[in-house]
């Protein structure tokens, strides 16, 4: 709806289903300033990120991509969902520092007792997402159908992967990185 009302944006081309009913487009005299965080409050994160990026790509000089806390943070998940590291990894390191004491939530293995989680990479993004990164606490399941939508196998696994992909320089995909 945001673009059927934008003076700078426009759609243009044939129906990309999931993706958009074409492709978006800036106007010759348009200039696009994208403010970060605005992922993580909904389905299609995946898709607007890319979107953005693509616009970026064609648009250069004129797209200006700001990352916001949340995009940052999730660089992190390069490091902690590493072989043999997980949340309770992360806070033996000083954790979340950014947080005052006392913290608002649970630690890790508190939120795996909390919520019958085994611990790993699973209830390591569950316990970023719900406790560290401020995200709604269907982020994680949001995600799920997400990748369902474009067409992956939508398990709690294939969520861990987009996550670290996004992020890994050595990944087929690391868009996070091109922010």
């Amino acid at each position: 709806h945001f673009i059927s009302l934008s003076q700078v944006l426009f759609w243009s081309g044939e129906d990309r289903g999931v993706w958009g009913p074409g492709e978006l487009q800036l106007r010759d005299s348009g200039y696009l300033v994208f403010g970060g965080d605005a992922v993580d409050k909904g389905a299609g994160d995946l898709r607007v990120v890319k979107t953005l990026l693509a616009l970026k790509q064609r648009y250069g000089s004129r797209v200006f991509i700001v990352i916001g806390n949340r995009d940052i943070c999730k660089l992190r998940f390069f490091a902690e969902l590493q072989e043999g590291e997980d949340g309770g990894s992360f806070e033996k390191k000083g954790g979340a520092y950014w947080i005052p004491d006392p913290k608002p939530f649970p630690d890790y293995e508190t939120y795996v007792q909390m919520h019958n989680l085994e611990r790993g990479h699973i209830s390591t993004v569950r316990w970023v997402l719900d406790c560290n990164m401020g995200c709604q606490t269907t982020t994680f399941n949001t995600r799920r159908h997400e990748l369902a939508l474009l067409g992956v196998k939508a398990t709690d696994e294939a969520v861990v992967h987009s996550y670290r992909d996004s992020v890994d320089p050595a990944s087929a995909d690391p868009w996070m990185l091109e922010l």
